[in-house]
């Protein structure tokens, strides 16, 4: 067995720190960051040495690249040393790739402060693209922890305001419920997206629009979503070569006079449905539209979750344009 094999099964941190600030291994920047995440993600002595090179990496590694894939890796690792990282580059950097893969990172490990840091990074980074998603974070953020939400802040996402895309009348697929195909394991199959997804959320059964087939997470704290922005729940892809679920939808609501304006966005802020809901007894009710977005069909659905059931009703002119497999995060 050569020295670095012994090194890399022996003392993995080790020989993933080599890779990464030394570059004299095999292992490759990608490799020694799923070595990192692995083991900083557990309880162990190494742990925290993991999260520290992690943390060093999106500041220091001269490749923007790395720097990018260490950032998004912090995002499912979290911890204090891996905030303070992402903040001090959030604040610091103007690379355009760099601030998107940050954005991402705070939208799911980031406190309410972090709002106000990812404005002000949209504002600094001269990529259109970066400055979209860091406002897209903002927005994810405001709902995960329930932020106050003023008439002057504009949180508006990308098509939020398009017009809404109704079925052809008499043509069309129907949405119609399903049994639940698979259980989901966001915290295994999806750890990019399982944080935007509140730990109260329960699953609520599942519903197929042509061969598609979502699997559907409702929020059982309806007072929450009285009471500010907040998440009601999510709809899950199922990944046809493993049979794990991921994000495919969050149902973003916010309390408005009544009634809930409600927007069903992807992760990355590419909004698919709006509409309003209400909470009813100890359920919530929505009625949504497609937005006219490209490659999208006209589409609405009523759906409602009671007692923890799904019900729901609608027509689609086809079958939903998102990607089948596990989709990676391109702010």
């Amino acid at each position: 067995m050569s020295i670095y094999k012994e090194k890399a099964k022996e003392r993995p941190v080790d020989a993933a720190a080599d890779a990464l600030e030394k570059d004299r291994t095999g292992m490759g920047p990608g490799g020694a960051i799923s070595v990192l995440v692995d083991v900083a993600s557990k309880p162990g002595e190494r742990s925290g040495d993991a999260q520290g090179i992690l943390s060093r990496t999106i500041t220091q590694h001269p490749d923007p690249q790395v720097r990018v894939a260490a950032a998004r890796s912090l995002g499912t690792v979290g911890g204090e040393s891996a905030l303070r990282a992402l903040r001090k580059v959030a604040d610091e950097t103007q690379d355009g790739q760099v601030v998107s893969a940050v954005a991402e990172a705070l939208s799911v490990v980031g406190g309410p402060s972090d709002r106000d840091r990812l404005r002000a990074a949209a504002e600094r980074t001269k990529w259109p693209r970066a400055a979209q998603s860091a406002q897209v974070a903002a927005r994810l953020l405001t709902h995960r922890l329930g932020l106050d939400w003023s008439p002057q802040e504009d949180l508006t996402l990308p098509n939020e305001k398009a017009p809404r895309l109704k079925p052809t009348a008499g043509h069309g697929t129907k949405v119609q419920l399903i049994d639940v195909p698979v259980k989901p394991d966001l915290r295994q199959s999806d750890p990019a997206w399982a944080g935007l997804v509140p730990e109260t959320a329960k699953l609520a059964g599942a519903f197929s629009c042509g061969a598609r087939k979502h699997v559907v997470l409702a929020n059982a704290d309806l007072a929450s979503l009285e009471r500010g922005p907040g998440v009601a729940g999510a709809l899950l892809g199922i990944n046809e070569s493993t049979d794990e679920t991921f994000v495919r939808y969050l149902v973003l609501t916010r309390p408005i006079g009544r009634k809930l304006d409600v927007v069903l966005s992807t992760p990355n802020g590419k909004v698919a449905f709006v509409g309003s809901g209400q909470i009813t007894g100890d359920g919530i009710e929505v009625e949504l539209t497609a937005v006219k977005t490209p490659g999208a069909a006209g589409a609405e659905v009523k759906a409602s979750v009671q007692g923890g059931t799904l019900q729901l009703s609608g027509l689609s002119d086809t079958t939903l344009t998102v990607p089948a497999l596990v989709p990676r995060a391109a702010f």
